[in-house]
């Protein structure tokens, strides 16, 4: 024990150094954490995109700032589960199947969203998205422009989506999370689509441009559901087999029943049960089954205090964290504390090191770096702000400009009608882009209207004029429209604050009666790609920094410079594999200049074993080609172990002179003209047939092997080549000394025979081919069947075959047939046209051997008497 105290005593200031920077690194964390519990803590306050009711419990998303969350509560508002979302992520469509939520995650990036279909378990307390299929990255060419919009599930258990595209268009794609299988379809075409939802049992309700309903069952339409009744129908959606949808402006919502019949099913001016609120208030709604299986709705308040979920039974308007509070704290707080730890103990290190280290280079380098990060550190936090905000104002300058000159484009006396509206602002949009749409830049124009029920919507590229903003936009852009209405103008300030994601500015004016305003945003992302600006402010003091730099690395150059000598000349050893010498002349006589000796001779010696090896990769190449590899699945030439064998089904390339010809003086340039087609074509020689003088080689598909025939030919017209497919046991055998390859296959003899009687036939190339075109019929022989490529015959003689042609075939189909009288009688009127043609001649011959002979005594095949051999 006194030995321990003894070690403890004596290194008891590197444990005190370390529990201080543990300490300090906690204390950080806590802090960074504490300071930042509005970004990461979740609460009913932001806009509410996407609400479920199921099971007396509440499934929602909120987006507040850069944040998103799902939460799952009970009707009492106590979180049971949640999710938090990346910033640039958001979830827009909710089904709840037993323990699994699925839902459609979009990501927003560079301008692009992209969507894909996700899960959720709700065991996990913190549910973690699984991606189960990504919806903009379908193989389908049209899935790219898709806009998915509702999601249900069917009664079998899978999922249901429907979504619309740019054309208006609406689509249907099931999927089976079993088998990870999916069916896209189009039941909309051409249907001028804004609003789209399915339903489990592929109903359809779509709300078109032109804000008519229509529904679709079983590939019957009802047009026009709500023809009279609603003017700005919105937020279709099934629930159970019924379908609902709402009224932007009355709040009405209706009940389409599978018929297409159509219901008021409550009021916007009702008053919500067990609530002073009425149904016109809702900012989006959904409709589920309660215990005693009646429907309910249930929906989201948006005001200036926060949001209210208010059901028709419950209400909430305060998220209960309880210990998911700490669990949360810790979660956010565990990184910072950790990445503060290793900076810290970096730092420390980089100090000790710099006041310890023996080499001087080291310390200077050290001490270089040094300097760098405080001036870099220092002058970045000085400029980054002035930075911001010049960029922030000069965009605001630009988007005052456009939204001034629209609002003055606009202000008339008396209202406008929405195509007037329409034109006007088009015409300004084409202006406005031609002046100041810049370097890429994307100005989005909207016109808003102040109505009795709230700011309405005059202009936009998207959504039909007369629908309620709040129903198609933020409730952080709602209030900033709201207080440029009410205030009669535009607070920069607030308008910044309202929308994070964009860069906003509005502006009013009055058409009659009626006030309007203008908005035109610009996305952040494409604002903040101009910061090339902030470098130009921070010239001034890069200077002086650059100035301090060009000091040290001329004190560090003066002192290092062998060591950079020495790091080019092995940075030249790397590249070339060596063989290049240090100049010792220019080091002085240190250390160094051993190091430099030692490379020299290293150097030499390396490159004269490269040379070496180099050429023996070359004859290890000749004799194991690339292709032997491949067909035994092996990388190099040493993992080849005798006795390894594979079976191919391989094409046969067997080339062989039209006219033997034993004499090596004149077949052997043959063969080797003929093994290097075959290596150029990756084949691989397997024999060579003294007695038809033909050497056979197989390749990887007949196609190759053809083309390597046809290309052999073209040089070497008096050779004829045949091309067979057959099963080869291609392997390697020997010992531990000796490998070398063999391939074998059988019925190579009756193969030679046959090509050696087809050869004096006179063909010149032999395939067994499905594809008979331009093929000339040969024969049979065991099982197969032989054709010729007549384009190598000479033109005297394709001319006279395209005159037999098809009494070449009738001749042959009756000699199948076994009636060779009349088999000879077509061979004798070829022979009369084609006197030369051996084929024929042959096939005569053999029809009257054969005329006498009994019928169950003929074969009929090429080699007849072959297996009696």
């Amino acid at each position: 024990m006194s030995r321990f105290f003894s070690w403890l005593a004596k290194h008891k200031h590197a444990y005190l150094y370390t529990a201080a920077v543990l300490l300090l690194s906690l204390a950080v964390g806590s802090s960074v954490s504490l300071l930042q519990r509005n970004t990461y803590l979740p609460t009913l306050s932001g806009d509410i995109s996407a609400i479920t009711v199921t099971d007396e419990t509440v499934l929602c998303v909120v987006s507040r700032e850069q944040d998103s969350f799902l939460l799952r509560m009970d009707t009492g508002g106590t979180l049971l589960n949640y999710c938090r979302l990346d910033s640039d992520q958001g979830i827009e469509r909710l089904a709840v199947s037993g323990e699994q939520i699925y839902a459609i995650k979009a990501t927003y990036h560079d301008g692009e969203t992209t969507q894909k279909l996700v899960s959720f378990c709700l065991e996990e307390q913190s549910m973690t998205p699984r991606t189960i299929l990504d919806l903009s990255g379908l193989p389908d060419e049209r899935a790219s422009d898709i806009v998915w919009q509702s999601l249900a599930l069917t009664d079998n258990g899978s999922l249901l989506l429907g979504g619309t595209d740019t054309h208006g268009n609406g689509y249907s794609l099931s999927f089976d999370p079993e088998t990870s299988s999916y069916q896209l379809e189009q039941p909309l075409q051409d249907a001028d689509v804004l609003f789209f939802s399915l339903s489990g049992q592929k109903q359809l309700i779509w709300v078109s441009n032109s804000c008519q309903v229509h529904l679709e069952r079983n590939g019957q339409q009802v047009r026009n559901l709500l023809d009279g009744q609603s003017t700005t129908p919105q937020q279709p959606f099934f629930c159970d087999q019924y379908g609902f949808l709402s009224d932007s402006i009355t709040g009405d919502i209706y009940k389409i029943d599978a018929d297409g019949s159509v219901e008021l099913f409550r009021k916007g001016t009702d008053i919500i049960p067990h609530s002073n609120d009425t149904y016109d208030q809702y900012a989006a709604y959904t409709v589920y089954q309660n215990a005693d299986g009646n429907l309910c709705v249930a929906g989201v308040f948006s005001s200036d205090d926060g949001v209210t979920i208010v059901g028709e039974e419950w209400s909430m308007d305060t998220l209960h964290l309880g210990r998911h509070r700490l669990m949360l704290f810790w979660q956010h707080s565990w990184p910072i504390a950790l990445v503060a730890l290793i900076i810290l103990l970096l730092a420390c290190l980089w100090f000790e090191r710099i006041l310890r280290s023996p080499r001087l280079s080291t310390r200077l380098t050290l001490f270089e770096l040094l300097a760098a990060v405080i001036l870099l550190v220092s002058v970045t936090a000085i400029q980054y702000r002035a930075y911001q905000s010049t960029l922030l104002d000069e965009a605001y300058q630009t988007l005052h400009l456009i939204g001034g000159s629209l609002a003055l484009s606009l202000e008339s006396d008396t209202r406008m009608t929405d195509q007037e509206l329409d034109n006007i602002v088009r015409q300004m949009r084409n202006q406005i882009y031609a002046a100041l749409a810049e370097e890429g830049k994307t100005y989005t124009l909207r016109v808003l209207r102040q109505t009795s029920d709230g700011p309405a919507i005059g202009y936009d590229n998207h959504i039909p004029a007369g629908y309620l903003l709040e129903d198609v936009e933020s409730h952080s852009y709602v209030l900033a429209v709201n207080e440029t209405f009410y205030s009669h103008t535009a607070s920069i300030r607030m308008l910044r604050e309202a929308l994070s994601t964009n860069y906003l500015y509005c502006q009013t004016f009055q058409q009659g009666d009626q006030l309007c305003c203008v908005t035109v945003s610009l996305p952040r992302v494409i604002l903040l790609e101009g910061q090339t600006r902030f470098f130009q402010r921070m010239a001034p003091i890069l200077a002086v920094c650059i100035l301090l730099f060009l000091l040290l690395l001329w004190k560090t150059r003066r002192l290092l410079a062998p060591l950079n000598s020495i790091r080019a000349a092995l940075e030249e050893f790397y590249s070339s594999g060596g063989g290049n010498q240090m100049v010792l002349s220019d080091i002085p006589h240190t250390e160094l200049y051993d190091i430099a000796l030692v490379f020299n001779q290293l150097s030499l010696e390396t490159k004269i074993q490269f040379n070496a090896l180099k050429t023996m990769n070359l004859s290890y190449r000749k004799l194991v080609p690339n292709s032997m590899l491949h067909f035994l699945g092996k990388s190099s030439v040493s993992d080849l172990t005798a006795g390894e064998t594979v079976a191919i089904d391989a094409a046969l390339l067997i080339l062989a002179p039209s006219q033997p010809d034993h004499e090596n003086s004149r077949i052997m340039p043959l063969i080797n003209d003929a093994t290097e087609m075959i290596g150029a074509f990756d084949g691989i020689v397997i024999d060579h047939d003294e007695g038809l003088d033909s050497l056979t080689a197989f390749f990887a598909d007949d196609e190759t092997a053809l083309a390597c025939a046809r290309a052999f030919i073209t040089d070497h017209n008096f050779v004829t080549a045949a091309v067979l497919q057959e099963s080869i046991e291609f392997g390697v055998f020997g010992g531990s000394h000796l490998l070398f390859p063999l391939a074998l296959t059988p019925y190579m003899a009756r193969r030679f025979d046959a090509i050696a009687l087809m050869r004096r036939f006179g063909a010149k190339i032999i395939r067994c081919d499905s594809h008979t075109a331009g093929l000339r019929l040969l024969g049979w022989d065991d099982g197969r069947t032989f054709y010729e490529e007549t384009v190598w015959r000479t033109p005297d003689w394709q001319s006279a075959w395209r005159n037999v042609d098809a009494l070449w075939a009738q001749a042959l189909e009756l000699y199948c047939q076994h009636d060779f009288a009349a088999a000879m009688r077509k061979f004798a009127g070829i022979l009369r046209a084609m006197p030369g043609d051996e084929a024929a001649h042959w096939y005569l011959f053999r029809c009257e051997s054969f005329r006498d002979a009994a019928q169950k005594d003929v074969n009929t095949d090429l080699l007849q008497g072959w297996k009696d051999k």
